[in-house]
């Protein structure tokens, strides 16, 4: 270290360790490494002693005498060498670092003296901050120097330990040797007990083979006897065998023994007669219980017959009872339909009925005159975005061009997915950018907050209260029939000229498929309708009167989901119809200083102007469309393993999309190949976010699902190069071993476009 290193730092910089001191500390963390590698060193030394005593465990049965004398000598000199290398190592190593520490000590309060006298000649002016700046360093030093000499002392304490380890090592192997030679003295006497037991084994052995001997013996004699009575008893019979003459005697004994109990069992004339007698009697007797059996079970019969006739009987009565309340009732409530159905009539003859809810329902809910865009004026959809996207910036808010471009493309393809889904962490703009949006780029715009008890589409629209007899309106009820009536000198407030968007706010709070079926079914149809037709929604105004509400393509719908406790999932009918668009979390979170208040809302864009940024069909070549279908049936393929498959649907909803993207159109018009090309292929990259990734929701993430599917998508994914990778891994490793698509880390790295220039400012 140079001797005025401190003198030329910067005050600033004054609280922060020199180089030197930086490197000295490096070089204790070396040291330090060194120490730990010396311990692992000594464990595995350890494990290698731990390791030849089991090998000595395991060959201890095997050696002789002289072995272990041997292995006896061995280890005492094992043990002595470890020690003495053990305390030499010790005592070198203490001294070292006693040493080291000292001189380090000695260069630590030098390099801080010579930093004193150099600060207090050449900062007079400033001593007092100064001195406190060295002070500071000073304990930082001192302490660190306090840190190192404690691990010093706890290196120490680790080698103590060690070494006590050691001892207890070399007084386990002494306590094995004193087993072992007691162990050895146990195996002789054992030998010497075994030896005498098998001595008194064989000599037994040896007297049961004497007797065993001596018994054939006299068998051999005995059957020599018979063998001469067998002769002898021959010879009498004439020559004829034994076996066969007491073969013939024993059949003759079996012949009259037969012929005995023949005879005994032979009755008399008398038993036969006594016999017949009492045969005839049972078979009357048999006869006489079968007909009263007969009689039994006709009885059984005809009570279990009555008593489901007396069942039937009680059951009807009942019934008619019931039947006849039941009459009564909707007798009295026939007439009562009948009654009101005679006065809707008759005020439907008159028409006054009818109109008077029909200007309920028309009742304006934008009150005041909207200004409209001027007509000359024309404007490209470029321009139109990225003049929404500066004034968000100006107003506070800087939302991703690729999430501004995805939300705008998204209510265009409309006509595919008529519901855009904007999900994410909570405080990312998902609510605000639909409001600023409408804002800023002239639409109508009406922020919807879902309740959690909506089950129906009236909990939207409204519904006839028959106990009062008159219809409750809702807002969005009035703003579907002002959009659709157009704007004449009977209806100055008329939209049907312009856009409107309704954003239903935590739209999950509810079940979307109880209060918003209809809507998309309805919504559905719009695909083949041409021209101005659009399908209705009859909202009931009581009795036979009924309200046909247009459902116009200038009305767009878009919602806003959490994903806690307090939500309900979107079902796949809800996510086919729609699209998701997932917002990232912040990478750098942005001030926002002053609260401006937001700028008069832009005049109203002209239907028209929003419809010819249509664009109704695909005019992709097969060479440009190609590609990405190819990868969606490659996709397709790996979901069959999981018994899971993209529709036709899907594939025509991406290429409608990628068809209105605003950067394909833009170079669409520049004829530019490779702006087209790339263009694609972001949007694309969109699409698999928004329409095929939730489709491998539920997934699991093991097993063949993951091989078979989820390996496989991620593989066609990188091998095509796109983005969304860590995202995809994400889904893969938080969803509780299923794929679940929560992020949008993809879009992180998105330029920002849309800073707002001095002139705009102005």
């Amino acid at each position: 270290m140079e001797e005025n290193a401190l003198l030329r730092a910067e005050p600033a910089n004054m609280e922060q360790p020199s180089p030197d001191t930086q490197h000295q500390w490096r070089m204790i963390e070396q040291e330090r490494e060194a120490l730990a590698r010396r311990e692992n060193a000594l464990s595995a030394a350890e494990r290698e002693l731990s390791a030849r005593r089991d090998d000595f465990e395991s060959k201890i049965y095997e050696m002789h005498t002289q072995k272990l004398t041997e292995l006896h000598a061995q280890l005492a000199q094992a043990r002595q060498n470890s020690e003495q290398q053990l305390d030499t190592e010790r005592t070198a190593r203490t001294a070292q670092l006693e040493d080291e520490l000292a001189q380090r000590r000695a260069q630590y309060d030098h390099q801080l003296a010579k930093a004193r006298e150099a600060y207090d000649k050449q900062w007079e002016q400033e001593r007092t901050q100064r001195r406190q700046a060295l002070d500071t360093s000073l304990q930082q030093m001192r302490a660190a120097l306090d840190t190192q000499i404690a691990a010093v002392n706890q290196s120490q304490q680790r080698l103590a330990e060690e070494a006590n380890q050691h001892d207890l090592l070399a007084r386990r192997l002494d306590a094995r040797e004193a087993h072992l030679d007691q162990r050895e003295h146990l195996l002789e006497e054992e030998v010497k007990s075994r030896v005498a037991q098998r001595k008194l084994s064989f000599d037994r052995q040896i007297a049961d083979f004497a007797d065993e001997n001596e018994r054939l013996r006299q068998e051999i004699g005995r059957s020599n006897a018979l063998k001469q009575c067998y002769d002898e008893l021959a010879r009498r019979l004439g020559g004829d065998e034994p076996e066969r003459v007491l073969q013939q005697l024993t059949e003759y004994e079996l012949k009259v023994s037969n012929l005995r109990e023949e005879l005994l069992a032979r009755p008399s004339l008398a038993m036969r007669e006594e016999f017949e007698r009492l045969k005839s009697e049972k078979e009357a007797l048999d006869l006489q219980q079968q007909n009263l059996a007969d009689d039994y079970e006709n009885l059984r019969k005809r009570s279990r017959d009555y008593d489901r006739v007396l069942i039937e009987l009680e059951s009807a009565t009942t019934r008619n009872k019931t039947l006849e309340q039941t009459n009564t009732y909707l007798e009295a409530h026939n007439q009562h339909l009948i009654d009101r159905l005679d006065r809707y009539k008759h005020a439907r003859e008159r028409g006054d009925e009818l109109v008077k809810w029909r200007e309920v329902i028309e009742t304006p809910y934008f009150k005041l005159p909207l200004p409209r865009a001027d007509k000359a004026s024309v404007i490209t959809e470029i321009d139109w975005l990225n003049r929404i996207g500066k004034r968000c910036a100006d107003y506070g808010l800087v939302f991703p061009r690729r999430i501004l471009y995805a939300f705008h493309t998204a209510l265009k393809t409309a006509e595919w997915s008529p519901l855009t889904v904007l999900a994410g962490v909570s405080g990312t703009g998902k609510s605000e950018l639909p409001r600023l949006y409408a804002h800023f780029g002239g639409i109508n715009f009406m922020n919807l907050a879902v309740q959690p008890n909506w089950d129906s589409q009236e909990a939207m629209l409204g519904w006839f209260n028959v106990m009062e007899e008159r219809f409750e309106g809702k807002p969005l009820l009035h703003l579907l029939a002002q959009s659709q009536k157009p704007c004449s000198d009977d209806y100055p407030l008329g939209l049907a000229d312009t856009v409107s968007l309704v954003l239903m706010d935590e739209m999950n709070l509810a079940h979307v498929e109880l209060y918003f079926a209809e809507f998309l079914s309805k919504l559905e149809q719009r695909r083949g309708m041409k021209g101005s037709d659009a399908p209705t929604l009859s909202i009931s105004l009581g009795g036979v009167m009924e309200y046909p509400l247009q459902l116009g393509r200038n009305v767009l719908w878009a919602g806003t989901m959490n994903q806690d406790e307090t939500t309900k999932s979107l079902s796949d009918k809800v996510l086919d119809r729609g699209i998701v668009i997932n917002f990232p979390r912040p990478s750098i979170l942005q001030r926002r200083n002053v609260l401006k208040p937001l700028e008069p809302a832009s005049p109203l864009l002209p239907r028209r102007t929003w419809e010819n940024w249509w664009c109704k069909q695909s005019d992709f070549t097969d060479e440009q469309i190609d590609q990405f279908k190819a990868l969606i049936q490659e996709i397709n393929q790996a979901l069959a393993a999981v018994g899971r498959a993209l529709g036709h649907r899907v594939w025509q909803s991406i290429e409608y999309y990628m068809a209105n993207y605003p950067d394909v159109l833009a170079a669409r018009q520049q004829e530019n190949t490779q702006a087209l090309q790339a263009a694609m292929k972001i949007a694309f990259e969109d699409q698999l976010v928004q329409k095929v990734m939730p489709k491998l929701r539920g997934i699991e993430t093991r097993g063949t699902a993951k091989t078979e599917c989820l390996d496989k998508i991620r593989d066609l994914l990188i091998r095509d190069g796109y983005n969304i990778i860590d995202d995809f891994e994400h889904a893969c490793r938080f969803g509780y071993g299923q794929f679940i698509w929560s992020s949008a880390n993809y879009l992180l790295d998105d330029a920002l476009p849309f800073e707002s220039t001095p002139a705009e400012q102005e």
